[in-house]
């Protein structure tokens, strides 16, 4: 659920990108698979760099937000 989340989130940036940079976002059970391409080097260190600090967004808000019940056991 998590996964599924954070790409929701993530996929509404997709849209800004403008063709210079490729996005592919998918959940595999329980993670999320980011692949992100472009020929331009410059302009993917910048995307990278604007995709880490939106997923670090995320993170926070799904610990700060999601309920407990939601949260895997830990042992």
């Amino acid at each position: 659920m998590d996964a599924e989340m954070a790409r929701l989130y993530l996929s509404r940036e997709e849209e800004s990108l403008e063709g210079a940079v490729h996005r592919e976002l998918r959940v595999t059970g329980s993670d999320l698979i980011i692949r992100v391409t472009s020929e331009n080097s410059s302009v993917l260190h910048s995307s990278v760099s604007s995709l880490l600090s939106q997923l670090s967004t995320v993170v926070t808000a799904l610990r700060f937000f999601v309920p407990e019940f939601f949260k895997p056991h830990q042992e």
